[in-house]
């Protein structure tokens, strides 16, 4: 039996949307700290595709630093997958 305040879903889905004329490695790093701030809970995981934005698999790139600092896994779904 639960006990109250208990989530027994694994995971929690959160959508949080800004408009942005460019979406550059500094603006997707923003982003991330924004939605950090704003949830209420500590993020786990966060899946991303593979855009320039987010990931560069040749070097330590922003998003992922940010990641890091906050103890977040950074996930990437496959090439050419939705």
């Amino acid at each position: 039996m639960a006990k109250a305040g208990f989530i027994s879903d694994q995971t929690i889905k959160f959508a949080n949307v800004a408009l942005q004329e460019k979406a550059n490695k500094m603006v997707v790093a923003q982003f991330l700290r924004d939605l950090i701030a704003r949830v209420p809970y500590a993020l786990q995981t966060i899946l991303t595709d593979n855009g320039i934005p987010l990931t560069h698999r040749t070097s330590d790139h922003l998003f992922d630093r940010v990641c890091a600092e906050y103890g977040i896994k950074h996930r990437l779904t496959k090439v050419k997958r939705p």
